[in-house]
């Protein structure tokens, strides 16, 4: 079945000049998507009703999603965006263009296939945001029963129910997650910079969006993790139970290795193992379980390499390890932490 949409047959339906034949191609292409059906539904309100004011989607946002699947070259664009819809070869069809349901319609037509494609892409939902305060974590079980931990400091959004065919999320920061399995609803997870995609599993997704660095842990089943702007061919990778893989910048995912996950995990108990890790990565994260503003004598210093082990205990203990390692003495200021160089 092709589901694109053909738009001589929706001309046609519109016009009350369908052969059988071509009546019978566009229900099954209706019959093949609950959004097709739904589709075919609003477009007959519009032109029994033409007259009604319809609600005014986000054109510039709906038609990155619309021009693609329709494939009208980018160059008309504007002229579509400012309400000249007959210069397109799809409209230019005899009673089509002269019919006064089409004067009163046209402006309303390209709103009804915006909310299609939003529709279709499930943007048209109202999508839940989480902001995790800091010194918090929050639990969160999603329509599908899906489960995640979400860090202090961390940003989620979700649907309140998920669309047909897949499941989408976003995430900036880092969560655990254990995904409901759904073999023909993929669970997909955009970050900033990575595309994660799992049928079902247990995997760790780090994302801070100040690090430019995603790392994927998985526990159980397996993960395909890629770079949101896919930089060649064939550059996903599937990371496995026991396997780690790394995104940087934006640049394709390491391969996975075999590695010990249990430290990618422990940040829920408060605790986290850094490992010639750059300085500031351990204030920034120092900030948010702490809820304080750490300050560093240069910037310089932000870049220094620290191994140090993070766990749940009183912040000055932390703060008297990281000054004797760097040569620092510090003072605080309320909820203020300022490093200064020891004379």
């Amino acid at each position: 079945m092709n589901h694109k949409i053909d738009w001589d047959l929706i001309i046609k339906l519109l016009e009350d000049n369908l052969n059988s034949e071509e009546e019978k191609k566009l229900k099954g292409w209706a019959a093949a998507s609950s959004n097709h059906k739904l589709f075919l539904n609003h477009l007959h309100q519009i032109w029994e009703t033409a007259d009604n004011p319809l609600p005014q989607p986000d054109l510039e946002f709906s038609w990155q999603k619309f021009k693609n699947s329709i494939e009208i070259p980018v160059r008309k664009k504007q002229e579509c965006l400012n309400g000249q819809l007959k210069k397109y070869p799809i409209f230019n069809s005899g009673q089509f263009l002269k019919s006064s349901i089409f004067q009163a319609a046209a402006a309303s037509f390209l709103g009804i296939i915006s909310i299609y494609f939003l529709l279709q892409t499930g943007l048209f939902e109202k999508m839940h945001e989480i902001r995790v305060e800091n010194m918090q974590q929050k639990n969160i079980i999603l329509s599908d029963s899906s489960r995640l931990i979400l860090d202090a400091g961390s940003i989620f959004k979700y649907p309140e129910t998920f669309n047909e065919g897949k499941r989408e999320v976003y995430l900036s920061g880092e969560g655990y997650f254990e995904v409901n399995p759904e073999p023909t609803q993929p669970f997909i997870i955009y970050t900033d910079d990575a595309v994660i995609t799992v049928l079902g599993t247990k995997f760790n997704l780090r994302a801070w969006q100040k690090e430019k660095e995603v790392t994927l842990a998985v526990v159980e089943g397996t993960v395909e993790f890629k770079a949101k702007e896919k930089k060649q061919p064939g550059a996903a990778v599937l990371v496995m139970a026991k396997q780690v893989s790394v995104l940087k910048n934006g640049t394709n995912p390491t391969p996975p290795v075999n590695t010990d996950i249990i430290p990618y995990l422990t940040w829920r108990q408060r605790k986290i193992y850094f490992r010639s890790i750059p300085l500031q990565r351990v204030l920034d994260q120092l900030e948010r379980w702490y809820n304080v503003e750490i300050q560093l004598p240069d910037n310089t210093s932000s870049a220094n390499l620290v191994t140090v082990f993070i766990d749940d205990k009183p912040l000055e203990n932390i703060l008297d390890i990281i000054a004797l390692m760097n040569g620092y003495s510090y003072h605080r200021d309320g909820t203020k932490v300022i490093f200064s160089y020891k004379q």
